[in-house]
């Protein structure tokens, strides 16, 4: 009896250390999508310059940059919203540990599949531990 409270402690704690770390992984997101879209803006501005002196290295880094920013920026925002997801899928986890995949799907408005792969996001990041193991 005692060996099984100490096992549902331990899960009642890696779900809260789960949230923590899916909260610093989103704040971590927030903080890579805004600094790739400040350089972006900077190096947009520093490519005439370049051009004008004839600095092929530092031009070729500029758009290089330019390109990641406008390009790979939208990809954080996208990675940000399923994180916003991932957030409720794991308070909904906490709430309702035994509610499968279809019933959290409805309940949330998402489609099963899109659930159950963020669920296995979750999963192989360390926000849930799974009920397998």
């Amino acid at each position: 009896m005692n060996e099984a409270l100490t096992r549902d402690e331990k899960a009642c704690e890696s779900k809260i250390g789960g949230m923590e770390k899916l909260l610093a992984d989103k704040k971590k997101m927030r903080i890579i999508a805004a600094a790739s879209l400040i350089l972006g803006i900077l190096a947009l501005f520093c490519i005439p310059l370049f051009i004008w002196f004839l600095l092929y290295v530092p031009m070729g880094i500029a758009i290089a940059l330019t390109v990641h920013a406008f390009y790979g920026c939208p990809f954080y925002f996208i990675s940000h919203a399923n994180l916003r997801l991932s957030v409720k899928i794991l308070e909904y986890k906490e709430k309702n540990p035994d509610a499968d995949t279809a019933v959290l799907a409805k309940d949330l408005g998402l489609k099963e599949n899109f659930a159950e792969h963020l669920i296995k996001k979750c999963i192989a990041k360390g926000y849930i531990i799974s009920s397998e193991d």
